[in-house]
């Protein structure tokens, strides 16, 4: 939709708002449709492509009615030799803990992102928080994983990040799961990576697999903002991510 501009005290100006006058009442219009050339058209929306607004803006999306505040990652695809069109879009990641939970849910052998505890909560309990249209329009990304039986993509709504997309070096018995989003990249992501819990830097989940242990244990990040491997069933925080289409409007359900 192209910009609608008016002309202001004789100055042309881009329209940002449209108030109208509804019985004596100036309501703020979210949308305005008018006919052109025989065609309803809308001519003006206060919904912006979420596509357009650059990494490292923070938006907030509701979960059941409340603004958790959310930034905006990656725009595109990380690396198309590992992420197929499913994950091309824009990155949200959670900014702070909100939940804490189990890496999974029991002792694992191999330990695999396929069947474990954070993936269920997060493509459940936590996606069934926002409203249905946003559940709609997040993508199902078929995210690239690995554990003892090999590589695979697992498809997901929500989903924990790799700590090689956080801009951690991944080696050492890290299981290689994806390629640095661009927020976190270009140096050192220290105080990027961390994350509070109600005020408090909080220890957090990624989904890689520490893969030098049997059974392969997981990795998080600790409140300070480095990485260490534990046994999946100690409870620290989740951090969800989930992937939007570019042309995405923010608007009522994830506001800025």
């Amino acid at each position: 939709m192209a910009p609608t501009y008016c002309g202001i005290d004789g100055v042309v100006r881009k329209l940002k708002e449209w108030p109208v006058g509804i019985n004596g009442v100036v309501h703020q219009q979210k949308e305005v449709w008018a006919g052109v050339d025989g065609v309803k058209k809308r001519i003006f929306s206060t919904g912006i492509p979420i596509g357009t607004l650059p990494v490292g803006t923070e938006v907030n999306v509701l979960e059941s009615g409340s603004p958790v505040p959310y930034v905006i990652v990656h725009q595109g695809n990380p690396d198309t030799s590992k992420y197929d069109d499913s994950c091309t879009g824009t990155w949200l990641l959670e900014k702070n803990i909100k939940d804490v939970g189990q890496w999974r849910a029991y002792d694992q052998t191999p330990t695999s992102f396929r069947r474990c505890a954070i993936r269920t909560f997060m493509n459940g309990q936590k996606l069934g928080r926002f409203s249905a249209s946003l559940q709609s329009a997040i993508k199902t990304a078929n995210i690239p994983c690995k554990d003892s039986q090999g590589e695979f993509v697992q498809p997901c709504k929500v989903f924990p990040p790799d700590i090689k997309e956080l801009g951690f070096y991944g080696g050492g018995g890290c299981a290689d799961n994806g390629s640095v989003l661009n927020y976190f990249s270009g140096g050192s992501n220290t105080q990027k990576v961390i994350k509070t819990k109600d005020g408090v830097p909080y220890d957090w989940y990624s989904r890689t697999p520490w893969q030098n242990t049997n059974p392969w244990t997981s990795v998080r990040i600790t409140n300070n903002g480095f990485t260490i491997d534990n046994k999946g069933t100690f409870s620290y925080g989740y951090a969800a991510m989930f992937i939007l289409p570019q042309t995405f409007l923010i608007g009522e359900n994830l506001v800025m």
